[in-house]
């Protein structure tokens, strides 16, 4: 598979186009026409993808290949005949074949089960791409519950942030919008800077006097630290309180990588508990990053293998350890 530096050009405007990319790391596209959000898999591999109003169009080159997947489970229907996966938890559309354009217009929801998973490639003979395992994504077609601010200071705005950015500020920030609906009515936290954030960050602009430009620079973060810093940052001398968890909740599934979910609060709330698994302490509701590197430290000081995945074995010691009311 050819390797392509990442550079991600987008409009404002419909249609949204990318151009040259190879996806490191799964990324959301939304259909305008009906708010609905699809998952573009990481290693996914294509010379241009348009997000039009009520369909994707994406260009392959020989040796591209993409995969899409829908937890809606939408119909994914498409000009170039490529067979669909859909089970009791997501649709998806994958290709293999370069040198096509397929379009694809979803519509309804898909039946029931058809295959078990894996990559399903195109017709004509084409070679077909191997692609990494999916991880869950946050639901994105909903608004997402209200999400607590961090409980850290706004200096971990250290770089500019703007469409197309990924990273734990950008959870941050959105969290921090979120708080006022009448900048993020949306409310979702995705940890992906998007249309939706470009949007509620010009709300925020023109809310303060400041160039509604869609992107955090240096004023925008100056201005953030002005609105939100008493709530979402802490006293220099006196540590932030840890959320208790006094009814003694405990986990039920398994939580990975981009997992939205209220367990993923009492994941937290429990692993911020002891600062030297989860130093960062942030309480939002998003299984980023941070999380898991907060579950490795956690499993390695039980013992457990470090998968940074809350499975069977880690969620039975975390709920030990709830139980008897002992930090971890």
């Amino acid at each position: 598979m050819r390797k392509i530096l990442i550079t991600i050009f987008a409009s404002l405007l419909l249609p949204l186009s990318v151009l040259a990319v190879t996806v490191t790391d799964e990324i959301v596209l939304t259909l305008p026409s009906t708010g609905d959000s699809y998952g573009l898999v990481a290693t996914s591999n294509f010379t241009t993808l348009t997000v039009n109003n009520d369909n994707f169009v994406i260009v392959l080159a020989g040796g591209d290949g993409f995969r899409l997947r829908s937890t809606d489970r939408r119909k994914l229907t498409n000009d170039a005949g490529i067979s669909i996966t859909c089970d009791t938890t997501e649709s998806s559309i994958s290709s293999g074949s370069g040198n096509v354009t397929v379009t694809i217009t979803p519509s309804g929801t898909c039946g029931s089960s058809v295959s078990g998973g894996g990559v399903i490639s195109s017709g004509g003979g084409g070679s077909s791409v191997t692609l990494a395992p999916v991880v869950t994504p946050p639901p994105t077609n909903v608004p997402a519950s209200p999400v607590p601010a961090p409980k850290i200071p706004l200096a971990v705005f250290t770089r500019d942030i703007a469409l197309g950015s990924i990273g734990d500020d950008v959870t941050q920030l959105q969290a921090l919008l979120a708080s006022d609906t009448s900048i993020y009515p949306q409310g979702m936290i995705t940890g992906y800077y998007g249309p939706l954030t470009v949007q509620a960050v010009k709300r925020f602009q023109a809310k303060y006097g400041l160039p509604q430009i869609g992107r955090v620079g240096p004023m925008t973060r100056e201005k953030l630290m002005q609105v939100f810093g008493s709530k979402s940052s802490t006293s220099a001398t006196e540590p932030s309180p840890v959320p208790q968890n006094p009814s003694g909740r405990l986990l039920t599934k398994t939580l990975k990588g981009r997992t939205q979910d209220e367990e993923v609060n009492i994941l937290q709330e429990f692993l911020a508990k002891n600062s030297e698994i989860y130093p960062q302490g942030q309480i939002t509701g998003y299984f980023g990053p941070l999380t898991e590197n907060a579950v490795k430290r956690f499993q390695a000081k039980y013992g457990i293998e470090k998968v940074g995945i809350v499975g069977p074995v880690t969620r039975a010691k975390i709920n030990e350890l709830i139980k008897d009311g002992q930090n971890p």
